[in-house]
């Protein structure tokens, strides 16, 4: 009896170490330097699911043909923590080069699709920031037992947001959190205006853990500095 009792207790011990195992996931997203990178956000209309099917016919093909690639997503599944805009998702995307991306648009438009008409039909908000060329690498891991805090500023003083930044980072640090990427003002094409002054990414174990740590932090004090933000408590979409 014993030695079955071994035996159970072994097997519900190693089910659960390859159940930890078969759940617990990493995506690396690498944007190399030179290469253009795409953050959108979007809320789709009602009703919209056949038309997106056709934007995704046209579009795809002529922007794979130029490199473009969905590098990662990002589900935001409650309210946000900071502003009223509520997006399904955030979506990181890239380009060889902004050579590419005007490529891209350049034939698009010869195209007797409307890519452009379209967004308006299917998409109630589409906000769309470009970062061209990057200055240096940019990698990040991803985890799925990890929650991730994306944040977009609007500053009205650059030098009290730096500072109060300094003093966050350490904060946050010993509260369980870690700065992934910190990216300075992208530009939107004509349209689809969404501009944040810094866009960042933080890590954390869990989203209770980020709210504490808001709750004892002063990001949100005008004094750091800020004058809006959109903030969400997002997982990684993993494949």
């Amino acid at each position: 009896m014993k030695r079955k009792a071994v035996y159970l207790a072994l097997a519900i011990f190693s089910f659960g170490q390859l159940t930890h195992a078969q759940e617990s996931k990493s995506h690396t997203m690498v944007f190399k330097k030179g290469q253009s990178m795409d953050i959108l956000s979007f809320i789709q209309n009602v009703g919209t699911e056949e038309a997106l099917k056709e934007y995704f016919g046209n579009v795809f093909p002529l922007a794979n043909k130029e490199g473009f690639k969905i590098d990662g997503t990002f589900l935001i599944q409650e309210p946000p923590t900071w502003g009223n805009y509520h997006p399904g998702s955030i979506i990181f995307m890239s380009w060889p080069s902004n050579q590419a991306r005007a490529n891209f648009r350049r034939e698009a438009k010869k195209s007797a699709y409307n890519y452009i008409a379209a967004r308006r039909k299917i998409w109630k908000a589409f906000h769309l920031t470009e970062y061209t060329n990057l200055a240096e690498d940019v990698s990040l891991t991803l985890h799925s037992d990890k929650v991730y805090v994306i944040t977009a500023y609007w500053l009205q003083d650059s030098k009290a947001f730096n500072t109060a930044k300094k003093e966050a980072m350490a904060q946050m640090k010993a509260a369980g959190g870690e700065l992934l990427l910190s990216l300075g003002k992208g530009e939107s094409p004509n349209g689809y205006l969404y501009e944040p002054d810094v866009i960042s990414i933080t890590e954390w174990d869990h989203s209770d853990t980020f709210k504490a740590f808001m709750d004892t932090n002063n990001s949100g004090n005008p004094k750091t500095g800020i004058k809006n933000m959109n903030q969400w408590v997002t997982t990684f979409a993993f494949k």
